[in-house]
C-alpha cells in the first residue's frame, strides 16, 4: 500500500476509535511494525496524532474535524437550499464570509469556485451577473446555478465523493489543465501559518493545487474554526493566496502574520 494510502487509512481508523495500536495499524495496512512505526512518527511530527508506548491517541484538540462543514443534526446532504441551513457548521459566520466574497465576483469573466458550505453560501448570495463563466467540481454550486441563465456553468467531471457531492479524482485534474480563470474561490479543512493550507486527503489535494495554477488570483474563504488546524496534506503554502477572507474571531496576531506574508486580510462583518 502506498504512504498516501496508508496514512490515510490509519488516520480514519484513529479517528473513528480515538486510538491505534501497532498491531492494528499492521492488519489495517498491510504493513510491517517498523512501517507502521515510521507512519505513526510522520503523524506525530504532523501535530495530528499523540504517540503512547503501544500506538497512538487521536490528537483532535488540535486537528480540524473535517466533517464537510456540517453539524451531525442531520448527516445526509441535501441539494434544496433550504433543506441544510439548519446543519451547516457556523452558518451565520459562513453567510457573512459568502457574501463579503460574492461582491468580489463583480468584473470578473471566468471564475473558479472549490466544493465547500462557504463557497456555497458565496454562489446563493451571487448578484445577477453579465457573461460570467462559473467552473466547479461541487454538485450543489452545480445546483444551484441551474436557474441562473446569466451565468455560464462547467461542471469538472471525474469521481464523485458521496458525502461532499464534490468530484474528484484523475479525471477532474486533468479537465482542470485546461482552463484559465480570473479568481478561484478557494475553500480548506484547515489552516496554519507553519503548514499553510491542509486538506485531509492526497487526491483533494491534488485538485486544489491545479486549481490554484489554473486562477490568476486566489481568494480563500475559511472561517476563523478552521486557522492554526492541521490536516494530513499541505496542498499550498500561504504566499499562493492573494485575499483571505474570514470572520472577525481570527486572532490579531494571526491576522499581523498573514498580512505580514503579503495576503490581504479581509473580516466579514456580522450582517444587517
Amino acid at each position: 500500500m502506498l504512504i498516501e494510502k496508508r496514512l490515510e487509512t490509519i488516520m480514519f481508523a484513529v479517528k473513528r476509535h480515538g486510538s491505534l495500536s501497532y498491531e492494528e495499524a499492521i492488519q489495517l495496512t498491510g504493513c510491517s511494525k517498523d512501517t507502521a512505526r515510521r507512519d505513526f512518527i510522520k503523524l506525530s511530527d504532523e501535530n495530528l496524532v499523540t504517540r503512547t508506548r503501544g500506538g497512538i491517541l487521536y490528537k483532535d484538540s488540535s486537528v480540524f474535524d473535517y466533517d464537510k462543514g456540517y453539524s451531525n443534526a442531520d448527516t445526509r446532504i441535501q441539494l434544496r437550499a433550504e433543506a441544510d441551513i439548519p446543519t451547516i457548521k457556523n452558518f451565520d459566520k459562513k453567510q457573512q464570509i459568502g457574501k463579503l466574497a460574492a461582491h468580489m465576483v463583480r468584473g470578473c469573466r471566468t471564475i473558479m469556485v472549490d466544493s465547500g458550505s462557504t463557497t456555497l453560501s458565496m454562489i446563493r448570495q451571487l448578484e445577477k451577473q453579465q457573461d460570467l463563466t462559473i467552473i466547479t467540481n461541487c454538485l450543489r454550486i452545480a445546483n444551484e446555478l441551474v436557474n441562473r441563465p446569466d451565468i455560464h456553468t462547467i461542471v469538472l467531471g471525474g469521481d464523485l465523493n458521496s458525502g461532499t457531492l464534490s468530484i474528484m479524482g484523475y479525471d477532474a485534474l486533468h479537465m482542470i489543465k485546461h482552463y484559465n480563470v480570473d479568481t478561484l474561490f478557494l475553500g480548506t479543512a484547515a489552516l496554519s501559518i507553519e503548514k499553510g493550507i491542509m486538506t485531509p486527503y492526497s487526491i483533494e489535494a491534488m485538485l486544489k493545487r491545479e486549481m490554484i495554477a489554473s486562477a490568476n488570483k486566489v481568494v480563500l474563504l475559511v472561517d476563523s474554526s478552521k486557522i492554526q488546524k492541521f490536516a494530513l496534506y499541505s496542498f499550498s503554502e500561504l504566499t499562493n493566496i492573494s485575499t483571505l477572507i474570514t470572520d472577525e474571531n481570527i486572532p490579531s496576531q494571526i491576522k499581523e502574520r498573514l498580512e505580514t506574508l503579503g495576503i490581504e486580510v479581509l473580516i466579514a462583518k456580522k450582517l444587517k
